[in-house]
């Protein structure tokens, strides 16, 4: 049986007091097949303020003490920790928050929109739209599963983007018509 391996994690906190967590995981029988190490990908927890990163951190503990999800121990290994040692890593993640500034010199941020070219809804098409043009997504593809869905993708060089993007639509949405979330690459080998 697989589980969750949480390899590392960043908080990163605005003078407004609003807090971003990306979280690098990944499945423990999933490997790289160039390198043969466990495949591990970055993404965006959480946003908001403090509350609402502790109601992804407190379900995501609730996943350590089930056992779906292990701490990372060196390059393949992983251990168990407990539901008290979780809470106390992440306490100190926020005590010790990064400046807002530094993310994206640490990260590359793409913003991802997957959508058939007429929607149920209208005025979400209308707004969908409104987004790609204004932001300039470019089409790069079409959904491997779904050939109906068209994949618009742009890079955020802005933190006003991001968070007007946070502001418009949940971390991650997937439905038959419409796919939203956010494709990210560290910058740096050590984060």
């Amino acid at each position: 049986m697989s589980f969750l391996i949480e390899y590392n994690r960043v908080v990163y906190k605005d003078s407004n007091k609003r807090l971003l967590l990306f979280i690098k995981e990944g499945d423990s029988n999933v490997y790289e097949s160039n390198t043969n190490l466990r495949a591990r990908d970055w993404h965006l927890a959480a946003a908001g303020n403090e509350k609402d990163l502790w109601r992804v951190i407190g379900k995501r503990s609730g996943q350590v003490e089930g056992g779906i999800l292990q701490r990372a121990k060196g390059w393949n290994d992983s251990i168990w920790t407990t539901i008290e040692e979780y809470i106390k890593l992440y306490r100190s993640k926020i005590a010790n928050s990064r400046n807002i500034n530094e993310l994206l010199n640490d990260f590359e941020i793409y913003s991802v929109i997957e959508k058939v070219d007429n929607l149920e809804s209208a005025c979400l098409d209308k707004h969908l739209v409104t987004i790609i043009q204004t932001l300039e997504y470019f089409m790069i593809g079409t959904n491997y599963y779904n050939k109906d869905k068209r994949v618009y993708e742009t890079k955020i060089n802005k933190l006003k983007d991001l968070f007007f993007l946070l502001g418009e639509f949940p971390l991650k949405l997937n439905t038959e018509e419409v796919s939203i979330y956010f494709r990210i690459k560290n910058k740096r080998a050590r984060i």
